[in-house]
């Protein structure tokens, strides 16, 4: 991955998360005005970008983030020269990052279930999870979650993981979860749901620390 890809797109989600705090706390826009002044007396030379930034924190909060949040160039030079980036103190910053660790982390959750084809009602079974939150997560990831709870998510993630590694086929992954298994005593959705991820996870992840090539596959319980 290009290097500079990933600092851009870093710096998208820092933006984000800012924002949404704006919305709960809009003292922050009067602090980026604050540092905004600042700026333009300190870096005279960046004027430019300055009377740009000027001009979005007087419009309304939704209407700035169109601009700010725009995942292209332009946007880019806006979020790199931005007074929102300098007025948080260490501890605000770390939140937001951590906050941003936790989003992606329920983004890989929500991708490892499809990709096994998971229903909301399955995944909430397997993780505990009320069935209504998981697809309000669809829209809008969790701020925070309990550590019960992640421990249950990375069940689904591990799981993914480990069958991704024995079968490259996304079909076959999703046959497997619902075929019974004579080696696991029931078929891996029904253990699953019945409070039985570490079995299952165990016993895929054993098959995959054995796979030596692709002739080598196991039969993963058939």
């Amino acid at each position: 991955m290009n290097m500079m890809d990933l600092t851009e797109q870093k710096t998208l989600l820092f933006h984000r998360a800012i924002i949404d705090l704006a919305r709960q706390h809009p003292g922050l826009i009067s602090r980026a005005r604050d540092e905004l002044a600042r700026l333009r007396l300190t870096q005279p030379a960046q004027e430019k970008i300055w009377g740009r930034w000027h001009v979005l924190l007087e419009l309304p909060l939704e209407t700035l983030a169109v601009f700010a949040l725009t995942d292209d160039p332009d946007g880019g030079l806006l979020r790199a020269n931005s007074p929102l980036s300098r007025i948080l103190s260490s501890k605000e910053r770390n939140s937001i990052w951590q906050r941003i660790g936790l989003a992606q982390f329920v983004q890989h959750v929500l991708h490892a279930s499809d990709d096994l084809g998971l229903t909301t009602a399955e995944l909430s079974d397997i993780t505990g999870v009320d069935e209504h939150l998981i697809t309000t997560w669809r829209n809008e990831l969790p701020d925070s979650i309990t550590i019960d709870t992640l421990g249950r998510l990375k069940w689904v993630v591990a799981l993914q993981r480990a069958l991704a590694g024995i079968e490259t086929d996304q079909e076959a992954r999703r046959n497997w979860v619902r075929t019974p298994s004579k080696t696991l005593g029931n078929s891996p959705i029904a253990l699953l749901r019945g409070g039985q991820a570490t079995f299952v996870i165990d016993s895929v992840s054993g098959a995959a620390r054995l796979v030596m090539s692709k002739e080598d596959v196991p039969r993963m319980g058939h």
